[in-house]
This record gives C-alpha cells, sequence and structure tokens, in this order.
C-alpha cells in the first residue's frame, strides 16, 4: 500500500469538517520546508524535519476527532484536539517547525 492510500485510509472515517481539518494541517505541515517528511503510520502521521531530527507534530484521528501533539523540544509538548482554532494550532506547528532540536 503506497503513501497515499494510507493516508486515505485514515481520512475515510473521519466526518467531513475534520476530513477538511486534517487536510488543511497536513498540507499546511508539508508547507514548512523541503526537509519536511511524512511518516504516515497506521493510524496517525507524524511529520519530522529531516531523517535526522525527532518529529515535530504527531496527528492521530480518534472517535471522529484529530488529537494533535505539538514538540518543541524532548520536555516541552502541548496537545490540541481539532476543537480548537486551526491559526493557533499551525502558529504552534510553526513555532515547533521553527525551534525544534
Amino acid at each position: 500500500m503506497n503513501e497515499e492510500d494510507k493516508y486515505n485510509k485514515i481520512q475515510k472515517n473521519l466526518p467531513q469538517a475534520t476530513q477538511s481539518i486534517f487536510n488543511e494541517l497536513r498540507k499546511f505541515c508539508l508547507s514548512l520546508g523541503n526537509n519536511v517528511i511524512e511518516d504516515i503510520r497506521t493510524h496517525r502521521i507524524v511529520f519530522c524535519k529531516s531523517i535526522n531530527f525527532r518529529w515535530f507534530v504527531d496527528i492521530k484521528p480518534d472517535s471522529g476527532k484529530l488529537f494533535i501533539r505539538i514538540q518543541k523540544n524532548r520536555k516541552m509538548n502541548r496537545i490540541f484536539d481539532s476543537d480548537y482554532n486551526i491559526e493557533e494550532i499551525k502558529k504552534s506547528i510553526q513555532d515547533a517547525y521553527d525551534n525544534i532540536r
């Protein structure tokens, strides 16, 4: 199964409104830089800053919502769900991408 098929499999079980947030966050993460790596796992998507760095965003669909973990460093995580303001989530993702060490 290719990456796009895996992505579609995760997405198809989400309500339409959550699918659009899921797609928007995915596009946003991929637009952050050429060094962003998308790792589509069985039940979630993880974004990393190049192969040598740790992940900075982990998006997991669960019960019709998205649970979004954003990591700036090993000790600082922020957790959102899809009820939060999408612009606030994007700002936190951008900050994590810019500052991850």
